[in-house]
């Protein structure tokens, strides 16, 4: 016996009832977004620009949220998609007027991606308690790891000189922690790891194409609304000066970070591509940022991506698949073409005087070493480094220096001690081991994706060789996360398994 629709469920799309009801809401949805204009500009003209640009984001976020009929994948795209534009921070209180050299100011500092991630968690609590209580798939290792490093850079700040510094870096850290516990728990089937990995794809895109812009004519003023300032930097060669670009992201080498981290992801996807229009997206994709990290001039760089590419290049041509192993082949070709059109620049750069540059990293290491010795388990205390370094220098040999040492490892083990980078070592290595285990037994474009996971997180962990990496930097701290987050929740990776249905 067929059954008669119900009048009292949901109208269909097409129907002129909903239609009048969406038109309805649009309105007042307009009229109210008019009248938050209004009083905006009203309220936020004596504030810097980013804070009406913010007040302004929160209407058309809003009716695409009300729109939305998958919540959380709204809240999901939403929140990668802005992490490229986390640097745009709001300080909880006054803004410092001393800068800090070693990380966070001495204010809280909220930004976009954390408000999101606000409405995130209570739609994730509220709307799907259930799956999340009964269905939780926090891997144990890198869950506990990660808890440990943070409880670790807490118990630093105990007998730390200067808690307050360490108080805001321990706030910035919580919120990595909590957008590395939203990804994971969010990720649940194969179109929220595809959506995921499109929206960091398009990040990369449109941060290589702002590079770009930079390189030629330099930083906007508006820019400054949408970052920490002025991300451009001179820098003087043996025939000329050329200027250095760091997007929105930051400082030009954390711009060249950021690249590193993505740039073999959208390689593997490129190889793996089984559409025409992918494939273009990806050719746009690599244009754009690989050409955008030669021009941060950053050598270290340039060694990284080359080391993330050529690891993801071995595992795609272990698969023993003639399309991808003849594919890998014309995009190397390819990328050494782009290297090859600019190569009198990148020649310049590693031959010219770099005023002791890179060899003033050596006595950096010196004294975060002789830092370590004097305080293995605790370290100095969180974000303290750069205010203590100089007591540990009897030879003054950074006299003069602002910026903490070049080296991630150290400069994690000199501030909360070497069980804390212990702790970051062991969360890192779950996650890359895992990854490395899973291409073999996964299924579709699972694959290339976990391959290009796999090298971009060791481009950067090799980068963290001779700069302050994510330590430092949280804008880059973000993205790691979440990048971390998506290995983490993708199937096979730390024992986990698609929680619905997958894709067919």
């Amino acid at each position: 016996m067929n059954e008669f629709p119900n009048p009292k469920q949901s109208l269909p799309i097409s129907s002129p009832s909903f239609r009048n009801q969406l038109t309805l809401l649009s309105c007042i949805v307009i009229a109210a977004g008019t009248g938050l204009i209004s009083a905006g500009i009203l309220l936020l003209g004596h504030l810097p620009l980013k804070y009406t640009i913010a007040a302004f984001l929160t209407i058309p976020m809003g009716l695409m949220f009300l729109l939305s009929k998958d919540k959380k994948n709204f809240f999901l795209c939403s929140i990668v998609f802005f992490l490229p534009f986390a640097s745009m921070d709001f300080f909880l209180g006054s803004q410092p007027k001393l800068f800090h050299a070693g990380g966070a100011q001495s204010v809280l500092q909220i930004n976009i991606v954390d408000l999101l991630l606000v409405a995130a968690y209570v739609h994730l609590i509220i709307a799907d308690r259930i799956k999340l209580l009964n269905k939780s798939r926090l891997p144990i290792k890198s869950t506990i790891s990660l808890g440990l490093f943070l409880l670790w850079c807490g118990l630093s700040i105990i007998l730390s000189e200067h808690k307050l510094l360490g108080i805001t870096s321990l706030f910035d850290l919580t919120k990595v922690f909590l957008l590395w516990i939203y990804m994971v728990l969010s990720i649940r089937n194969d179109v929220d790891i595809d959506a995921v990995v499109k929206y960091l794809i398009i990040g990369l895109a449109i941060q290589g194409a702002i590079g770009i812009y930079q390189a030629y004519f330099g930083f906007s003023s508006w820019a400054s609304s949408i970052t920490h300032g002025d991300t451009t930097t001179m820098e003087s060669l043996d025939k000329r000066m050329f200027l250095r670009i760091g997007g929105t992201i930051g400082w030009t080498t954390v711009f060249a970070q950021y690249l590193c981290l993505l740039i073999p992801l959208s390689l593997a996807i490129l190889v793996t591509s089984t559409t025409w229009h992918t494939t273009l997206k990806m050719l746009v994709c690599l244009f754009f940022s690989i050409t955008a990290l030669i021009f941060t001039l950053s050598r270290a760089g340039w060694l990284s991506l080359f080391v993330g590419s050529i690891i993801t290049g071995i595992l795609l041509y272990r698969h023993n698949n003639k399309i991808i192993r003849k594919r890998l082949t014309l995009s190397f070709v390819g990328v050494t073409f782009l290297f090859l059109l600019f190569f009198p620049l990148m020649k310049e750069r590693i031959l010219s005087d770099d005023y002791g540059s890179a060899m003033a990293r050596l006595p950096m290491m010196r004294v975060a070493w002789n830092i370590i010795e004097e305080n293995p388990f605790f370290g100095t205390g969180l974000n303290t480094y750069s205010e203590i370094m100089h007591r540990y220098d009897p030879k003054h040999l950074i006299e003069g220096f602002e910026y903490p040492v070049h080296n991630m490892y150290l400069f994690i083990a000199a501030e909360i001690g070497i069980p804390g980078l212990l702790f970051f070592l062991i969360f890192v290595g779950s996650i890359a081991v895992g990854l490395l285990r899973m291409p073999w037994k996964s299924r579709g474009s699972l694959v290339c994706i976990s391959i290009g996971l796999l090298g971009g997180i060791l481009a950067l962990l090799t980068h963290g060789f001779v700069e302050q990496g994510i330590k430092a930097d949280i804008q880059l701290w973000y993205v790691f996360s979440a990048v971390c987050g998506l290995a983490a929740a993708m199937p096979g990776v730390l024992g986990n398994s698609i929680v619905d249905t997958p894709r067919q």
